[in-house]
């Protein structure tokens, strides 16, 4: 028996893995396809030596952040 689904997520990766908990907040039923073994593949498998995650505490050099008014 077919079963119909109105949403597939294409990759299991941060992007769809955060637009499927939103999808079931909102109680839509939904399929995420991921090719890899688990889902986040890249993100434990890989590693990027010119990636760099910046907050907002480190998006100021030190004398922007000294001049910075608020």
């Amino acid at each position: 028996m077919l079963h119909k689904i109105d949403t597939v997520i294409v990759g299991g990766g941060q992007a769809g893995l955060a637009i499927s908990y939103y999808l079931t907040q909102e109680g839509r039923e939904h399929v995420a396809l991921e090719r890899a073994p688990a889902v986040a593949n890249a993100w434990r498998n890989q590693r990027w030596d010119s990636f760099t995650l910046v907050t907002r505490s480190e998006s100021f050099t030190s004398e922007l952040a000294t001049n910075r008014k608020c």
